[in-house]
């Protein structure tokens, strides 16, 4: 039966007129109720209001989960409000949510089909598989209305109540709950009544990187300066000085980049250095357990562009717990000039005679392995999608070069030179030298509609990232380099990109 009468946090929904009439026809239906074939006409009306719904808000799939799904992560209350600043919470009110979450797991649980065969119609058939016109949502931007659906199937698939509120307990926690959470650019509107009131920016699409909203809302790190750690950390924890430390996974179970709303979407206090530089400091205190990371970390970047046409960037911080400092920059470069296309014709040579091999997630196998005689060999220069597409298992499980290379030559807090890259219809080069251990290479396999500045949208390999680095998930592996920063010590690192012109 449909208890929603029956919720205690999750209650007075805006909108909440087709789970009243919903749950009502579900209950008729299970009580055998003489006469339920008559109330046909309530079900068309549910149906046309959920096609509807899919039309203001750009849904498509099962309709009446995502009509669900939408009920949730609006409402706000205790729960969703706390679990929105800190994720999982502790007290009764974990109880309360977990009863009101078996309510809602009852009702996605429902087969609308039965519906069809009381009514004689196929309307429940089309609910569930409903494809939309294509056109955009009145209310959400893109990302949002994707997010919901998403949400809808995984909460679907919930086993349990328990998994269930996991699931919601994490998207109020990546995304934030309500219209003010979930949206990330508003505009102030004049109501009917003549007051202004607070409206998202639907559009969302055609914010781009001339904007500071096109930076929160980029999925790929364009251009980010990443923190506390670079790259994954396998199961979002590890151990340290004898204690277990849990992060917030962001990407199934490992958390990439230090998790959601890492250092790439903060706002930090810029300074200037000096007259004599061309240069900006960016400083940040990044307080205890954020994102998982032990202690509280004062931490700073400096961008400079030196007079031999150098981009140099220092990282540099102290942290008053013992705690990960891999610091590094998500830049994409394609030398032949902003959105002039594929990048896969650039060459590249990485000085390295050692990559590392990954499995599922990406994740390292923790040890490694060779470029010698595969198509991870950049050790002399060739164009980067000249091996891209080879049957080689490694390029398979990532969809092309995405995996870290152990350079050569290293000796710590010396500088020296691990990758250059070339255009050849511009002959720009690009040198990369840095004091790290490693170096990402990443050949953009899954850059998707991104918009940039001036207008340009990029695809799939239109640029590549070489992003300075310890070892992914090194501080679980320990025959890699060491990302543990003492107590007290002074973190410090420095990369260099160097741009010339090769005739």
């Amino acid at each position: 039966m449909a208890r929603t009468e029956e919720c205690i946090l999750y209650r007075n929904f805006d909108n909440g007129e087709v789970l009243d009439i919903m749950t009502s026809l579900m209950n008729s239906y299970e009580a055998g109720e003489e006469g339920f074939e008559n109330r046909k006409e309530e079900f068309f009306h549910i149906a046309g209001s959920l096609v509807e719904m899919a039309g203001m808000y750009g849904f498509s799939g099962n309709l009446w989960h995502t009509y669900l799904t939408q009920l949730l992560v609006n409402h706000e209350n205790a729960f969703s409000t706390a679990s929105e600043i800190r994720g999982a919470v502790e007290g009764s009110i974990n109880h309360l949510a977990l009863h009101d979450f078996g309510i809602f797991k009852e009702l996605y649980d429902f087969d609308l089909a039965v519906f069809d065969s009381a009514f004689g119609t196929d309307c429940a058939d089309f609910l569930c598989n409903y494809v939309n016109t294509g056109c955009n949502s009145k209310v959400y931007n893109q990302r949002i209305c994707d997010r919901i659906c998403d949400m809808s199937k995984t909460l679907a698939e919930a086993s349990t109540v328990e998994e269930f509120m996991a699931d919601m307990v994490q998207f109020y926690k990546d995304f934030g709950v309500g219209k003010l959470g979930l949206n990330k650019a508003f505009r102030i509107e004049h109501g009917k009544d003549g007051k202004p009131v607070i409206a998202p920016i639907t559009r969302i699409a055609h914010v781009n990187l001339d904007d500071l909203v096109g930076y929160e809302v980029n999925g790929c790190f364009f251009g980010a300066t990443i923190g506390r750690s670079g790259n994954r950390i396998a199961q979002s924890r590890f151990t340290l000085d004898g204690k277990e430390i849990v992060l917030t996974p962001n990407e199934g179970a490992n958390n990439l980049h230090s998790g959601p709303d890492g250092f790439e979407k903060k706002m930090w206090t810029a300074s200037e250095i000096s007259e004599d530089k061309n240069a900006v400091t960016f400083s940040r205190i990044s307080p205890d357990g954020e994102n998982g990371f032990p202690g509280e970390f004062n931490v700073s970047v400096t961008y400079e562009m030196t007079e031999e046409n150098e981009l140099r960037i220092v990282y540099g911080g102290v942290c008053d717990q013992t705690t990960i400092a891999n610091m590094t920059n998500h830049s994409y470069f394609n030398l032949a000039g902003e959105g002039s296309g594929s990048a896969m014709d650039q060459y590249l040579t990485i000085h390295a005679e050692q990559y590392t091999p990954v499995g599922e997630g990406s994740i390292p196998l923790g040890e490694n392995a060779a470029v010698e005689g595969t198509p991870m060999d950049f050790r002399k220069a060739h164009k980067i999608g000249d091996e891209i597409e080879a049957d080689f298992e490694q390029l398979r499980i990532t969809g092309g070069y995405d995996h870290n290379y152990v350079t050569d030559g290293y000796n710590k807090a010396s500088i020296r030179e691990i990758a250059e890259a070339w255009s050849e219809k511009t002959g720009i080069q690009m040198n990369v030298l840095t004091d790290c251990p490693c170096v990402q290479f990443y050949a953009a396999n899954f850059v998707d509609q991104e918009h940039g500045k001036n207008g340009h949208v990029y695809n799939k390999r239109e640029a590549f990232c070489l992003e300075t680095q310890v070892e992914p998930n090194a501080v679980n592996v320990e025959n890699f380099h060491s990302p543990i920063l003492e107590a007290g010590e002074r973190y410090y690192s420095e990369t260099i990109y160097r741009f010339s012109v090769k005739k």
